[in-house]
């Protein structure tokens, strides 16, 4: 099944497409649609840079690539998105850190990796570096999210004021205890 990038007012004939990102029977596989001061993020696939992070106007011209996070045909795969107070946070990977907590202030500039939560620079699985932040939710003008630090406590609650300093764990179990 091939998905395009449309709008609607509700009515058939007020239902058009904005743009085809990816011509031909593939489609763009759009996915995680979110707002954001005026414009909608979104992840999408145009058959080149991979799924990436995508925005829109509400026109073809204002319908672009974003930021290629992870470049080349490679995914960062952007996913579980959350508008926090003008800031559009979302779980990425670069291909360097694996999947982690960015955030964007709506310019490709201002798109960064807020926190490597689990660090892992020695295991050769590149999943072993994912803490793969889930469930992003403005709570209150907060970002709560869950985050798997894999070795030393698992999946558990965070929370984020946007900077890497502020990136807490909100309340933990027991740490894991260490394989040797």
């Amino acid at each position: 099944m091939a998905f395009r990038r449309g709008k609607s007012d509700g009515t058939e004939a007020g239902t058009v497409l904005v743009k085809d990102i990816r011509p031909g029977p593939s489609g763009s596989e759009i996915q995680e649609l979110t707002a954001m001061n005026g414009r909608l993020f979104f992840a999408a696939d145009d058959g080149m840079a991979g799924l990436e992070l995508w925005t829109s106007d509400g026109t073809a011209a204002g319908t672009t690539l974003f930021k290629d996070i992870n470049p080349g045909v490679s995914s960062s795969g952007p996913q579980s998105m959350a508008e926090v107070n003008g800031t559009l946070f979302f779980a990425a990977d670069d291909g360097m850190t694996g999947r982690e907590l960015w955030k964007t202030d709506g310019t490709p500039e201002g798109t960064v990796l807020v926190k490597d939560i689990n660090p892992n620079p020695i295991d050769p699985d590149p999943t072993a570096s994912d803490s793969d932040p889930g469930d992003l939710t403005n709570v209150n003008g907060t970002l709560f999210f869950v985050a798997d630090e894999k070795a030393v406590r698992g999946t558990e609650l965070w929370k984020s004021d946007g900077t890497a300093a502020g990136t807490v764990l909100v309340k933990g179990h027991q740490p894991r205890p260490r394989r040797l």
